[in-house]
């Protein structure tokens, strides 16, 4: 009956379709497959040994080469089988063709064929277009691989659907390819023995899972014994928890797989060859025969167990009385010395054929594999063991192996009179490794000058065939022996050794002498050295003997010059400035042998122009130079401008303050000041008040190679400070001495002290005297003076005494704020009137003040900024700052003089609240890095404070120091003071915190 081919299932029209048991997939019944095999006309055994044919024929022997084209037949052959596999697993079988496919497959094919080997990632062969090979490597990443099949009908049953090798067992992606559900089109190729199958495809629909290999209905001649068994579930499978057992009914056999022990082959795969979640086995010992049925049970892969039956099934029908036949060739000639050769039998019943031979010394066996061992004839008988279904059948093959072909020349020999006769050798040809030819040579010669026979004579060589040809032995006079090899050799200067090809007829010794060792040296075994261009001979010579007079030749060597160049390299500078070091390469030289030359160039380097740079070559006898010259170009210097601010308006006692200047060209910058009473300046450019009044600096950027001398002059107005002489009322009887008269000053400058004196004119009698404040000279402030009185009373004495600084409350400052309020504590002259004096805090747009308000980081750095002068600086971006808002100048200069650090992560987090102890640590940086003055502390006074255990550990020695000098002394509450270090600084605190390091710690105020 015909055998299988064709896959056109269409679902439903299968009368027996039906859900299986433990498989989604539609199930078929033997008679189903019988029948499909039959209307399909599907016979296994002739669709997969017929010959391949083309509609047009592939090219590998010429580029560019050709894929060609499969014939229909050839297409639809392997089309009819992968339907009939997909029909028997269950999974939709009407797959059709796509020319695109067979186009990409066939390419890959021929790409395969080109490289001789398989890949999916195949490399383009030599000569093979971009086009064509660009189709091939599409179809080999897309496809099933094969070689070695007879057609593509072949590489589907006997190589994708069995994937028992061991590079594919534990996958077998190519089955699960060919039985992939949603497949719905494919293409085939075929070239050389080379053919793919495309398998990408998924056009069709289909929701099976649990597709199983062997079927639910499985015929033997589509599974062999060593096949593996798989079940694709359709879903992740977790190897570790799956368990399997298969057990065979008629007689009871259990194998069981899991990871941690199985009786054969065991494995889950969860890649993505087509279905995902493989569980594959393969049982130890095991067989099968039509009609043995299988039970599979596997836990653990999926939420409930999978249990399905196999039963095979011969697609030849029942048992029968007659014998299947065996098939293949009957007779085979060899050679001996021929290849292992399969026997090529086969039986479609699915019987186990075994071989035995009828005389070993012609033929061994391995099982269907002959191995030719010696010359004859062998008989091999091939059985095929009886089944349930077949009797037992046998076939005899008839194996003539021919001697081998082998020829054994003597080779001729020459040797002088009165030596020892040679060693006799024979050429073999034809002869097999593992079977030596046995033969001996003899020849008898004389004394006398003459050509002697060698004789070859043949022993027993049962495998061969063997033709003797006797050989020649000459013996000479004995003339001195003759030295063969070149007789002239060229090299160049730096070439390394070479070795002297000569070598005397007899292989006597040589010695070997040079006429000039300045250009080679040569040593006693013939290895020539070079040492310089030039020409030598060498004399070579074999030693004199009893019987041989010595010999000599002459070689003539000529060692050429080594070509290399010199190459002056082009340099450019300005006007006036230094000459470069002139400098070159050199191309072709020996590191020992460095090529000799100087460089020179006479360049006028006051004026622009192009001057030569010119290569002074030494004496290189060992080079052929070339010398290439060089470019000096002298061109006009550039002028730069020095950018910054053109002026500056300060205050006298301001802080020092950087210019800011800045050149793109690099040069150097140097300042002056022109009146360094006002201003001095520094090297870096940072400007140091001395007094009020007018200055100029100048910045110069010195000349460099390539840049003109620039100058820029900078206007510098330091105005004259504030300051406020009054002098403090006095009390006295008459008769009494007078009291010390005093006055207090502020806005005095630390270093610079204001000149006055205090004078009063009493006649000691009762009455008001004026107190009146006499200036000195105080070019740099403008003083306001508050006159005192001396009052003379006979009551005085009883009066009781004023502190010269009395402790009561100030007139009350609200600044115009409409939220503050004037009886609360920082509304005063010495708190909020003296920030809002200074300059040093402002309100908000809106009016208000915001005195319990919290106050963030980039305010206090604008507070801290007006502090010092407002001064330009430049430093490094924080990410998050946005440097156009009102705190941009002031975060900037903060960050250069590290008055105010940033995160990590170069943020600022300008909006952020400001802790005490954080406000602590920036004025104590303010004073230490502005103020000049010496941050420490004992912490005692910090340690009298509720709440000094808080302070972080890097805030510590800020805040005790802040303590220390009454910038912060705690938060009362009924009446206990409190440090609260976390906190946020409110803006009246704040106030307090600036008037104290202002006033009091720096003596700005």
């Amino acid at each position: 009956m015909a055998l299988m081919a064709s896959l056109a299932l269409v679902l439903a029209l299968s009368p027996h379709a039906a859900f299986a048991d433990g498989c989604n997939v539609i199930s078929v019944s033997q008679e189903d497959i019988l029948d499909y095999a039959e209307q399909h006309d599907i016979d296994l055994d002739v669709l997969t040994r017929k010959s391949v044919s083309y509609s047009a024929q592939p090219d590998i022997d010429t580029p560019p080469y050709a894929a060609g084209s499969l014939s229909n037949e050839t297409l639809n052959d392997a089309l009819k089988v992968l339907n009939f596999v997909r029909y028997i697993a269950g999974v939709p079988s009407n797959v059709t063709l796509n020319s695109d496919y067979n186009e990409w497959a066939q390419a890959a094919s021929l790409v395969s064929r080109l490289n001789n080997k398989l890949s999916h990632d195949p490399s383009q062969p030599a000569g093979l277009p971009n086009d064509l090979y660009d189709l091939g490597h599409k179809g080999a990443s897309s496809s099933n691989l094969g070689s070695g099949y007879a057609n593509p009908a072949s590489s589907i049953v006997n190589g994708y659907l069995r994937d028992e090798d061991a590079s594919n067992i534990d996958r077998v992606g190519h089955r699960r390819w060919v039985l992939n559900p949603p497949m719905g089109q494919v293409g085939f190729g075929y070239v050389g023995s080379y053919t793919a199958m495309y398998a990408f495809d998924r056009t069709g629909s289909s929701s099976c899972t649990n597709v199983a290999w062997p079927a639910q209905n499985m015929p033997v001649e589509l599974f062999q014994s060593d096949d593996p068994w798989s079940l694709n579930v359709g879903s992740e499978v977790s190897e570790s928890s799956t368990t399997v057992t298969l057990t065979r009914e008629r007689d009871g056999k259990m194998w069981n797989f899991s990871s941690r022990s199985s009786d054969g082959y065991f494995n889950v795969d969860n890649g993505g060859y087509g279905m995902r979640g493989a569980i594959i086995f393969r049982p130890n010992g095991f067989s099968c025969y039509p009609g043995d049925s299988f039970t599979v049970l596997i836990t653990g892969a999926t939420s409930s167990p999978i249990e399905y039956q196999v039963n095979f099934f011969s697609l030849e029908g029942g048992g029968s009385a007659t014998p299947a036949t065996i098939k293949g060739p009957d007779s085979f000639t060899r050679t001996f010395g021929d290849a292992d050769f399969s026997l090529n039998q086969s039986i479609s019943s699915g019987q186990t054929l075994s071989y035995s031979t009828s005389n070993a010394s012609v033929i061994g066996l391995y099982g269907d594999e002959a191995s030719v061992r010696g010359a004859g004839t062998a008989t091999i008988t091939v059985t095929a063991r009886a089944n349930d279904r077949y009797p037992e059948a046998t076939k005899t093959i008839t194996v003539t192996v021919n001697k081998a072909k082998a020829t054994v020349r003597a080779n001729d020999l020459t040797m002088r009179s009165g030596t020892k006769r040679p060693t006799l050798t024979a050429n073999v040809t034809g002869e097999v490794s593992s079977d030596r030819i046995n033969y001996s040579l003899s020849c008898e010669p004389s004394s006398k000058v003459g050509t002697y026979p060698i004789v070859v004579t043949l022993g027993s060589n049962p495998n061969y065939d063997v033709t003797a040809i006797d050989g020649t032995l000459t013996v000479t006079a004995g003339d001195g022996p003759t030295i063969n090899g070149s007789s002239t050799y060229t090299r160049t200067f730096g070439d390394g050794d070479f070795k002297l090809d000569a070598m005397a007829s007899n292989d006597s010794p040589l010695t070997y002498t040079s006429s000039n060792p300045s250009v080679v040296t040569v040593s006693s075994m013939g290895y020539v050295t070079v040492h310089g261009a030039g020409t030598a001979t060498i004399t070579v010579k074999t030693q004199a003997t009893d019987s041989v007079a010595s010999s000599s030749k002459t070689i003539s060597i000529t060692i050429n010059k080594a070509k290399a160049t010199v190459t002056a390299q082009d340099k450019t500078m300005g006007v006036g400035g230094k000459m470069p070091e002139l400098t070159a390469t050199v191309a072709g030289q020996l590191s020992s042998y460095p090529v000799k030359y100087t460089l020179s160039c006479d360049a006028n380097t006051a004026a622009t122009g192009t001057y030569t740079i010119k290569v002074n070559l030494g004496s290189n006898p060992n080079y052929d130079v070339t010398a290439v010259n060089g470019t000096l170009t002298v061109t006009a210097k550039k002028t730069a401008s020095i950018a910054g601010s053109n002026s500056f308006t300060k205050t006298f006692g301001n802080a020092d303050f950087s210019l800011g200047a800045s050149i793109s060209s690099g040069q150097k910058l140097t300042y002056s000041s022109s009146n360094t009473d006002v201003v001095t300046v520094s090297s870096n450019g940072t400007v140091s008040i001395k007094g009020a009044g007018n200055a100029t600096i100048t910045i110069t950027a010195q000349e460099s190679d390539t840049h003109a001398k620039a100058t820029k002059q900078v206007a510098v107005t330091v105005a004259k400070a504030k300051a406020t002489i009054t002098v403090d009322n006095k009390t006295m009887k008459p008769g009494d001495q007078r009291p010390p008269l005093t006055a207090k000053v502020t806005g005095e400058v630390a270093g610079k002290k204001i000149d006055y004196s205090l004078s009063c004119v009493w006649s000691g009698t009762e009455g008001t005297y004026p107190i009146e404040v006499k200036l000195g000279v105080n070019p740099d402030y403008d003083v306001t003076v508050v006159n005192g009185t001396l009052t003379v009373s006979k009551n005085g004495a009883d009066e009781p005494e004023q502190p010269e600084d009395p402790d009561t409350p100030s007139t009350p400052v609200t600044g115009g704020f409409p939220d503050v309020d004037p009886t609360d504590w920082y509304a005063t002259e010495e708190v909020l009137g003296y920030v809002l004096e200074h300059g040093l805090m402002h309100g908000y747009d809106d009016g208000t003040f915001g005195p319990y308000v919290s106050i963030t980081r980039g305010q206090v750095a604008c507070v801290l900024w007006n502090m010092a002068g407002s001064p330009n600086a430049n430093s490094e971006s924080f990410s998050d700052v946005d440097y156009s808002q009102y705190y941009g100048g002031a975060i900037r200069w903060a960050r250069a003089h590290a008055v105010i650090n940033g995160y990590g992560n170069n943020t600022f987090d300008p909006e952020k609240p400001v802790t005490r102890e954080e406000l602590c640590a920036m004025l104590a940086n303010y004073a230490k890095e502005i103020g000049g003055v010496t941050v420490a502390s004992s912490g005692q006074a910090l340690d009298a404070i509720n709440g000094a255990s808080e302070v972080a550990n890097w805030a510590r020695t800020s805040v005790a120091w802040a303590v220390d000098q009454g910038i912060i002394s705690g938060e009362v509450d009924n009446g206990v003071a409190y440090v609260n270090p976390s906190g946020d600084a409110w803006r009246c605190a704040a106030a307090k915190m600036f008037s104290v390091l202002h006033r009091d710690v720096l003596h700005l105020g």
